[in-house]
């Protein structure tokens, strides 16, 4: 683990690692905090910014970075539609307030075991659960199923509530994030085949006697 002193942004959002992040920044302070994070001579891109979920002016304690990829519009006030990429995720140790902006000093961690593979068994039940979702939600998109970050990557196309995406981020070994989303699954693909059902049958036959 390594410690950082780095600029925070807080947003009702959760970003996810390898998640592809869309911004709007409007406010001047963090329109500051965005040229901060500038390239610089000889850098190799953006410095990452801090994304902890805020509510009622609190910070969740566990956040990830995110790096800017992409300037997509710059507006004549100032404004600006970004494109990140979700990084590195991490703890907050201590704020600093001394500027326009909020930073922290942070920790930054990874899995217990960067190495642990998914379960074979777990991971054929989730992608074949995912497949599903896809399905029922009308969608031909094929189930990608990368070597490195396969929790994250499915987490980051399913509606998870907030809660949902705080748990996972906290957890650090992949099996365990795996098993969160096939409880997910296990809740939601029931609900969603009901919805499928009952406009297959609305379209067939325009009226129905619902079951007793």
């Amino acid at each position: 683990m390594s410690e950082a002193l780095i600029p925070i942004f807080p947003l009702g959002i959760v970003p996810l690692p390898g998640e592809p992040v869309p911004l709007h920044i409007f406010e001047p302070r963090y329109k500051q905090m965005v040229s901060d994070c500038a390239p610089r001579p000889g850098s190799n891109g953006y410095l990452p910014i801090g994304i902890n979920f805020s509510k009622e002016h609190h910070l969740h304690e566990v956040g990830c970075t995110v790096v800017i990829h992409q300037i997509l519009h710059k507006y004549a006030d100032g404004q600006l539609d970004l494109m990140t990429l979700g990084t590195q995720r991490y703890r907050l140790l201590k704020m600093y307030e001394d500027q326009p902006y909020l930073k922290a000093e942070v920790v930054f961690f990874n899995d217990h075991d960067p190495a642990e593979q998914p379960e074979p068994a777990l991971k054929a039940t989730v992608l074949a659960g995912f497949s599903e979702f896809l399905k029922l939600i009308g969608s031909d998109s094929a189930v990608e199923a990368p070597e490195q970050g396969l929790s994250f990557h499915l987490a980051s196309l399913l509606s998870l509530e907030v809660e949902a995406r705080l748990a996972l981020i906290d957890m650090q070994s992949e099996n365990e994030r795996l098993k969160k989303l096939e409880s997910y699954l296990a809740e939601l693909l029931p609900r969603l085949q009901k919805a499928h059902e009952f406009k297959r049958r609305v379209r067939s036959n325009g009226h129905f006697k619902p079951k007793s």
